[in-house]
């Protein structure tokens, strides 16, 4: 087992990404729960304080409280996933004999950004979000390519 005190490069760069990401995720567990709450709101309110915004959007209150909700609860699941990706990255970053599941789901980072940019090119909607979908993509690949310099380190 490696010292903790003696990370590599790669190991330090791997920690700090998966830091940011249990930030990251911490942030989007309280969105994801503000939204939940929202569409909660949304849901129970009186129609009449929400007749504008059903008007607008062709919608039912309750439509509109459902989607806000189950967008609450997609984006709060995607962040505990995340923390418990961000778990097995900063486990890799102190013993490098660790980096299997990481580097596994370093794989499945990439698979699914570029999954992202696909669909967002099959909705038309690539240049509302280019520069998000561009820097979630930079990140995956530097996290594979961190997480695939660590596993030739391991031996692995």
């Amino acid at each position: 087992m490696q010292s903790v005190g003696k990370r590599s490069k790669n190991q330090k760069i791997l920690r700090v990404i998966s830091i940011i990401d249990i930030i990251e995720a911490v942030l989007m567990i309280i969105f994801g729960v503000m939204a939940l709450m929202g569409g909660a709101f949304i849901g129970g309110a009186d129609p009449a304080s929400v007749a504008e915004l059903t008007a607008e959007t062709g919608m039912a209150q309750g439509e509109i409280g459902s989607m806000v909700a189950g967008m609450g609860v997609s984006v709060f699941v995607g962040a505990v996933l995340s923390i418990i990706i961000s778990i097995f990255g900063l486990r890799a970053s102190n013993d490098i004999n660790k980096i299997m599941p990481a580097w596994v789901f370093s794989i499945l980072g990439l698979i699914g950004s570029c999954a992202s940019i696909v669909m967002a090119v099959v909705r038309g909607n690539l240049g509302e979000n280019l520069i998000s979908l561009i820097a979630s993509l930079a990140l995956a690949v530097i996290t594979f390519w961190v997480c695939n310099n660590i596993k030739a380190e391991a031996g692995k």
